[in-house]
């Protein structure tokens, strides 16, 4: 099996040696102002919401997936059911911080981020699995490679355990620039349900941005880190159990595709020429419509489930396009305003 990496030339990251394995010396400060030293080599972070079923044997697989001594600390989502309840009997090995309110993935990782003082962070969701040995050989690439800022394993996703967990493109890259194209290495996206990084580069991007509460933050993530002069890699020799989705049990299929894909269209608005968004809006209009209607007129319950996935997409997509132009109104009213309350200028 492959893994894919691709070495470039890089610019120097504070702290991070250009002639060998990353090293965390950077002036970071904490809430009391002391300066930071690094503490550890590997911190492992894990949001749970409603994570009872899962996080038991996420932890149990974790500890037998490094010989290395880790730091492992639990962010809890304010779940409510028996996930703390869960993490009771590991309270030695692990530090749980529960939150009073759901703060969503991207600020919880941000959270233990603050929290920790290691060399490489390991961004694990609880309900992946990883075999043995397997965090070792991801914290190996990344101090044989330091040209690489995060590597992830291939993840065997859901019940029929479909390998994925890596893109090679973005989601419309036909309709980008060509610069897009230049970008370090072979690997374009890493799913965020594990993905090992070095601790410095994500505080130096200032970690996921929480405008992305659930999906599409690991998107950004990858990007901002590749735009940073980095490459991504994945060990397809590390093959990890991700169970995928179940903190949104309980929700209907429209509901969870109109988070996914409003998630999707924030991602292209904070990272796509204008120009690119309206013809990616022009052809998910078309094709969701269209596929809508053909479910929408199968007789098959799998049509139905399909076509209210189309019905939340083109819902988000609608909003999405209804939030855009307020804002350019709202944005041509204060341009108004400014101008006619310019003194006027006398002529002759």
């Amino acid at each position: 099996m492959r893994t894919f990496r691709h070495k470039i030339h890089r610019p120097q990251l504070p702290g991070i040696s250009s002639r060998g394995p990353a090293s965390i010396n950077i002036s970071h400060r904490d809430n009391l102002g002391a300066r930071r030293k690094r503490d550890s080599l590997l911190a492992v972070s894990i949001v749970t919401f409603r994570s009872s079923q899962v996080i038991g044997q996420c932890l149990q697989k974790l500890f037998k997936a490094t010989s290395r001594a880790i730091e492992i600390v639990v962010f809890d989502n304010a779940s409510d059911d028996d996930t703390l309840a869960q993490l009771t009997s590991f309270r030695k090995a692990v530090r749980v911080t529960p939150h009073r309110s759901n703060v969503g993935f991207g600020s919880g990782h941000n959270r233990v981020l603050a929290q920790v003082n290691s060399e490489y962070f390991l961004l694990l969701n609880p309900d992946v699995e990883l075999p043995p040995g397997g965090l070792d050989s991801l914290v190996g690439h990344l101090e044989e490679n330091p040209a690489c800022g995060a590597v992830a394993p291939l993840l065997a996703n859901g019940p029929h355990g479909e390998l994925g967990g890596f893109g090679l493109s973005y989601p419309g890259q036909c309709c980008l620039p060509r610069s897009w194209r230049c970008l370090p290495g072979e690997i374009a996206t890493l799913q965020g349900a594990c993905v090992l990084v070095r601790s410095a580069l994500l505080r130096s991007l200032g970690g996921f941005d929480e405008r992305f509460f659930l999906y599409a933050e690991d998107l950004d993530l990858s990007l901002q880190i590749r735009r940073a002069g980095y490459s991504l890699a994945c060990l397809t020799t590390v093959v990890a159990r991700h169970l995928s989705g179940h903190s949104e049990s309980g929700r209907s299929s429209l509901s969870v595709a109109h988070r996914k894909y409003a998630a999707l269209l924030k991602f292209y608005d904070k990272n796509y020429p204008r120009r690119a968004i309206f013809w990616l809006l022009a052809r998910d209009l078309l094709r969701f419509t269209f596929r809508w209607v053909v479910h929408s007129l199968s007789p098959r319950r799998t049509s139905f489930e399909k076509a209210s996935e189309y019905r939340g997409r083109i819902q988000a997509l609608w909003e999405y396009v209804g939030s855009r132009i307020g804002a350019d109104e709202h944005r041509l009213a204060g341009a108004s305003r400014g101008s006619s309350s310019r003194p006027g200028q006398s002529l002759g």
